[in-house]
């Protein structure tokens, strides 16, 4: 029996020394390309938002992430509060580490198939927004300043988390995913990366990313150029331009007045 339990214990220890000096290594996650449309947007003088249209082939996962986040940057905003009955602006704040903009499509509630600490390594979801958020004002905050600024953004359709990810499961380890994301009226112009997390039993294991330029044509870039190259004549444009509407709109309403008598 004592001959036995020898061979058994170098095994043992061998097998221990091995997967110290030379760990099991962990799967990465599956890269794979992404299809946007459009991949260039145009902001004109009656843009008023736009539907992107995001699909994949992705492995067979448990829930899937689309998400397109702006660059960090420092956003003002008023809080509201009721002031003798009345809901006013009770205090100016600012906040940076934040995005301007925050779209996300999933396939299913995101607790189900991700968990705090991933979320919070992937930057998905508000929560995780939240723990980089800095807050300051000239009055004392009081911790309700984030819910604050996401019904401010989510107002502006700046800040949305829609069911708007589906997933066609394969028997043969593929699915396709389709998804949308709802662009704001109020977007900036830029280069903004669209990415793609697949997620199987909270561990990530595919993803893709693309890229989507938005860019302001007509009306809205001269007015735009004017306002940084030429700012006295930009104001003057400005001008012109509401004397020219305010003159059709008088046109319009005086017609409708006329014709009704």
């Amino acid at each position: 029996m004592m001959r036995l339990r020898v061979p058994i214990f170098l095994f043992t220890s061998l097998v221990t020394l091995w997967l110290l000096c030379f760990p099991i290594a962990v799967a990465e996650p599956i890269s794979f390309a992404v299809d946007v449309r459009p991949s260039i947007v145009k902001i004109d003088a009656f843009f008023k938002g736009a539907d992107i249209f995001v699909s994949a082939d992705i492995p067979n996962c448990d829930g899937a992430v689309v998400k397109m986040e702006g660059r960090p940057t420092e956003i003002s905003f008023s809080k509201k509060g009721k002031v003798a009955f009345i809901w006013m602006s009770v205090a100016e704040l600012s906040v940076r580490n934040i995005p301007e903009i925050y779209l996300m499509a999933v396939s299913d509630e995101i607790s189900n198939f991700c968990s705090d600490e991933k979320c919070a390594e992937l930057r998905i979801g508000y929560t995780a927004l939240k723990k980089n958020a800095v807050f300051e004002s000239v009055k004392p905050l009081d911790g309700t300043e984030f819910d604050e600024f996401l019904k401010f953004k989510k107002e502006k359709g700046a800040y949305r988390i829609d069911r708007e990810a589906s997933i066609s499961l394969s028997p043969l380890g593929k699915a396709k995913l389709s998804s949308i994301l709802h662009l704001p009226p109020t977007v900036s112009p830029g280069n903004y990366d669209i990415e793609v997390y697949c997620f199987q039993s909270d561990t990530l294991i595919g993803t893709g990313k693309s890229k989507i330029t938005i860019e302001m044509v007509g009306l809205p870039k001269l007015m735009t150029d004017l306002a940084f190259q030429q700012p006295a004549l930009h104001g003057i444009v400005a001008v012109i331009i509401a004397m020219i509407i305010g003159i059709i709109m008088g046109f319009i309403f005086s017609s409708r007045s006329g014709g009704a008598h």
